[in-house]
């Protein structure tokens, strides 16, 4: 396989692979990158965009050069309820309810408005930026009683964020019938 650079006159170009234009760039430095985009690490770029993903605690310290900032937290979603049966020949079984999902905070800030460190909460539960942003788990769906069906449970909140969100319901259990010869 070859790669061949192609720049224009009119301050376009491409990265080539064999015939193909892997990367292309325009004059005003749009860039298009068909097919699938893998990024390992960190994403930066010109703009000095940084994007951090959490998924346990941690502590986020405010870089030197940050201008603003954009936090979107997350809480976890609920788990299902549980489902029982009735013994006996004859049954007739209710489904649990489906946990609800958990809320959503999106907070917008310029740097000077934010603090550092922030004591970052992430796992199943409620998560949150310090005490700037946070939201909440969404609840556990019911456990259903012989032959009833159980509700789901209620979608978790956003608070503190520029946009606030809450979580979608669970869906409510099914109830099938069975019979034992």
């Amino acid at each position: 396989m070859s790669i061949g650079l192609n720049a224009n006159n009119d301050g376009s170009g491409s990265v080539q692979t064999g015939n193909i234009d892997a990367i292309q760039i325009s004059a005003t430095q749009n860039v298009t990158i068909p097919g699938t985009l893998t990024v390992t690490g960190g994403v930066t770029g010109a703009g000095g965009y940084v994007l951090n993903s959490y998924t346990a605690p941690a502590t986020w310290t405010k870089p030197a050069n940050l201008k603003a900032i954009k936090v979107t937290v997350v809480g976890g979603g609920g788990a299902g309820g549980t489902a029982t049966g009735a013994p006996g020949p004859s049954t007739n079984n209710g489904g649990a309810g489906g946990g609800g999902g958990g809320g959503t905070a999106i907070y917008y800030a310029t740097a000077a408005s934010v603090s550092s460190p922030q004591t970052i909460t992430a796992g199943t539960g409620t998560n949150s930026f310090g005490a700037i942003a946070s939201a909440t788990a969404g609840s556990a769906g019911s456990a259903n009683g012989t032959g009833n069906i159980g509700a789901g449970g209620a979608g978790g909140t956003g608070s503190g964020g520029t946009i606030n969100l809450t979580g979608g319901g669970g869906g409510f259990g099914t109830s099938t019938a069975s019979t034992k010869t």
